[in-house]
């Protein structure tokens, strides 16, 4: 039976901002112990729990190198007590940068560390002294005709009773581009040159597609815009902690190759994307962060 003064107390907090978590609602995280986890292993994978279990208690990377119990759900979970009540806490994993990659569940503690970790505290400094910098985030969508970008910062702006995240949100830069619909340019002559020497048919197939893949990429208007956006953005994605991008597969190897030094900061969107705009990279924003907790469950 759900409390009434529990579940009245958990909706008197609002929205739940991942990295500005309630008071209450920290405490009862962090109280969270590696018994929990084990016991929540058990129940929902027993004989992978049996595997993994050590005569002594279970460790955080014990937990999470055992292949068998990593899953695709994009979410991660964890069961704490609030106000004596069992609930259900999660957020997007994506928005964690080191815990991102298969944790599952309540299955593993580092995302519980390194959410703890990343809570806003208005007092806390920087190694000499000084006024922490906050963390910054760029989102990218890349659509058809348009392309969006956004850069905001991790800590909200001052809170005031009936504020949303949305409209406490410190975006640091946004700009939005429109494609040019020109033509492609014909390659010049010296993408023909020493093509000729290729006899067979399936040379000349195999030869005149990577001609027409190279023009594409050279000449294409969108990628060109693309490319020119994203070096004028250069300084925001060198200091971003984590870049969300919303582009296709193509569009990610192209702009985003694994060479580069964004490479390793890139997240997907963990959910459907809408039209280009400020206004979506907003909602993209608002939705990555806000946590959700469910009594009962």
């Amino acid at each position: 039976m759900v409390s009434h003064d529990a579940k009245s107390q958990i909706q008197a907090w609002g929205e739940l901002y991942a990295f500005d978590l309630p008071k209450d609602l920290r405490g009862a995280l962090w109280m969270c112990s590696s018994n929990d986890a084990h016991q929540e292993i058990e129940r929902l994978f027993p004989n992978t729990a049996e595997q993994i279990r050590t005569p002594h208690e279970t460790t955080d990377e014990q937990v999470e190198t055992s292949e068998s119990i990593w899953t695709d759900d994009s979410k991660w979970h964890i069961r704490p007590t609030v106000f004596e009540q069992h609930c259900r806490f999660e957020i997007y994993r994506s928005i964690l940068p080191q815990s991102s990659g298969r944790d599952s569940g309540a299955l593993s503690k580092k995302p519980l560390k390194e959410l703890r970790r990343l809570q806003h505290h208005a007092d806390l400094k920087g190694r000499n002294g000084e006024k922490r910098l906050s963390r910054t985030w760029t989102l990218i969508i890349i659509g058809t005709d348009e392309m969006a970008v956004m850069q905001v910062q991790t800590d909200l702006g001052e809170s005031d009773d009936g504020k949303s995240i949305e409209d406490r949100m410190v975006i640091l830069r946004h700009e939005i581009f429109n494609f040019r619909t020109e033509p492609l340019i014909e390659g010049s002559s010296r993408h023909h040159r020493g093509r000729g020497n290729l006899k067979n048919a399936k040379g000349k197939a195999l030869a005149k597609m990577l001609r027409k893949s190279q023009r594409g990429v050279e000449t294409d208007p969108k990628v060109k815009t693309v490319n020119e956006v994203l070096r004028s953005w250069s300084a925001q994605l060198c200091e971003s902690e984590l870049i969300f991008i919303g582009a296709n597969r193509k569009q990610v190897s192209i702009h985003f190759p694994e060479s580069s030094a964004a490479y390793r900061k890139l997240r997907p969107f963990p959910f459907a994307l809408g039209t280009p705009s400020l206004g979506e990279l907003k909602r993209c924003f608002v939705k990555l962060t806000t946590a959700q907790i469910k009594v009962g469950l």
